[in-house]
């Protein structure tokens, strides 16, 4: 289970965050499901704040998108996966040059 942007979830009351940690160690425990952390590096600062959640997670960095033809590709696997009535283009210039600048990658 993939949880993006889960540097928000950080900036509740500290009982609040352990109450998030709980629920993360009991569906791997009970459900057998693998959470996936993603965000900001205070994700890994809050993870490692104690020897039993740090031991849980493996931490990969995930490179940002070069503006490159790689990432022309990525946008056109996307537009095909949502199928619009209309098609938005989104890998031609400048649009895709729009999309980069504006996720940073």
């Amino acid at each position: 289970m993939i949880f993006d942007e889960f540097h928000s979830a950080l900036r509740g009351r500290r009982q609040d965050v352990k109450a998030i940690f709980s629920f993360l160690r009991r569906i791997a425990r009970v459900h057998d499901i693998s959470p996936v952390l993603v965000g900001e590096i205070a994700i890994y600062d809050a993870v490692h704040d104690t020897d039993e959640m740090g031991s849980r997670f493996d931490t990969i960095p995930i490179p940002r998108w070069a503006y490159d033809e790689e990432f022309a590709t990525l946008l056109d696997s996307l537009e095909a996966s949502l199928p619009l009535a209309e098609a938005s283009d989104l890998s031609r210039e400048p649009l895709v040059k729009i999309l980069h600048d504006l996720s940073e990658g």
